[in-house]
């Protein structure tokens, strides 16, 4: 539905691109928005530089976002036992490594355009 260049979608689980490079949207990005959830670009420079230099590792330990995004999932689902504990990827296959590089990829291409058009983008946590 939208070009990679204005759309930038990661997930609170497992899969999580910001997670396996050791940072978190709501520890990291969340205090850096504005009233409008706009990350101003001074800020959309200094994630791309974090992006960039930083190298893919495996989680030992969820983000807290993904911790509470798998409890609200078993919430959801009627499991109240507490026993709901978030997937992490402590090793990747070759196919994780392809899709995480690839991603790792579109965030840079998003935060790039935001940047060439001088537009802050708009972060949806």
């Amino acid at each position: 539905m939208h070009p990679p260049s204005a759309y930038f979608r990661d997930p609170y689980n497992k899969w999580s691109l910001l997670a396996q490079l050791g940072l978190s949207w709501w520890n990291d990005i969340s205090p850096l928005l504005d009233l409008e959830d706009r990350l101003p670009l001074e800020k959309v420079e200094w994630l791309r530089r974090e992006v960039l230099i930083r190298r893919l590792h495996g989680q030992g330990r969820p983000t807290f976002e993904q911790i509470v995004a798998s409890e609200a999932i078993a919430e959801v689902c009627g499991d109240r036992s507490g026993g709901a504990k978030p997937d992490v990827i402590t090793s990747y296959t070759a196919n994780d490594l392809e899709w995480f590089v690839t991603k790792k990829a579109a965030l840079l291409v998003f935060l790039g355009e935001a940047l060439r058009v001088a537009e802050p983008p708009v972060f949806s946590l």
